[in-house]
């Protein structure tokens, strides 16, 4: 049997920590952040199996994504240790979030073109029917 060596002075009960409000927001927030990475990454995986039909790629794009989250550990262990972790973690926040930003707005903005050219194409379409009912 073996005993676990307890510190003086503190109370190794974890399900008190559990009765602090703001340790209980931040575990539930950090499991509905877990469970919504994995959602993502399967619907990235499924989205790529739609389009390709391949196994090929699904194995390629998990690799990608792991020799991107190895290198971002390594590269970010080093930042961290040298930088100020107040301006890396700032600049961690901001840069997927412009990135979000710059995807919306393109997203928009390719909406915009295509509702654009539907509607030339339309103008186009009535004209022309136009000429051949005369």
């Amino acid at each position: 049997m073996t005993r676990t060596r307890r510190l003086p002075g503190v109370d190794n009960d974890v399900r008190a920590l559990f009765g602090v409000a703001a340790f209980r927001t931040y575990a539930i927030s950090r499991v509905a952040s877990a469970i919504a990475m994995s959602l993502l990454q399967a619907v990235i995986l499924w989205q790529v199996y739609a389009i390709s039909s391949s196994t090929l790629a699904l194995g390629l794009v998990g690799l990608i994504g792991f020799i991107a989250a190895l290198l971002s550990s390594l590269i970010g262990g080093a930042v961290v240790d040298a930088y100020d972790r107040r301006v890396v973690l700032l600049a961690a926040q901001l840069v997927p979030g412009l990135g979000s930003e710059g995807q919306l707005l393109a997203a928009c903005s390719t909406a915009r073109v295509i509702t654009w050219a539907d509607r030339s194409r339309s103008w186009m379409r009535r004209r022309l029917w136009a000429k051949v009912e005369m």
